[in-house]
């Protein structure tokens, strides 16, 4: 019995602990042509990572061509790549030649010449709760 209640007590501190760790990042998302469809939200925590596999994920809905989201991270360092899915198709849309067709955005409103930005120019610290703003272009 013993046991079990010292079991149950290092559980619920362990979850209590990772869940009073975890911080709000919220995004003031603008720039957007219409509110049709969705945005679309990749968080990155590494740069062997980014635009390859992210850490979470997010959409939200559209109001007066904006979007505010608020996510929910541990302390670390991120980037965040973000589009909007005007067709609801799940996917960014591109030309024949490779070129986004639908508007896209990343933290810092970082950008790249003739392709991504780079994680170390997207990337943000995290440390306390705080909000970022994303144009998307």
């Amino acid at each position: 019995m013993k046991y079990r209640l010292f079991i149950c007590t290092i559980f619920m501190l362990s979850t209590t602990q990772s869940f009073a760790q975890n911080l709000k990042l919220t995004l003031q998302i603008d720039g957007f042509s219409n509110d049709k469809g969705k945005v679309m939200i990749a968080v990155y925590d590494s740069k062997d990572s980014f635009l390859e596999k992210h850490i979470q994920t997010a959409n939200h809905a559209l109001s007066n061509k904006k979007s505010t989201v608020t996510l929910s991270l541990p302390k670390g360092t991120y980037a965040i790549a973000i589009f909007h899915d005007e067709n609801n198709n799940g996917k960014m849309d591109k030309n024949a030649l490779g070129i986004p067709t639908e508007k896209y955005g990343f933290s810092n409103n970082a950008r790249g010449f003739m392709s991504a930005p780079s994680f170390d120019k997207a990337k943000f610290t995290l440390h306390e709760t705080k909000s970022i703003s994303i144009t998307v272009r």
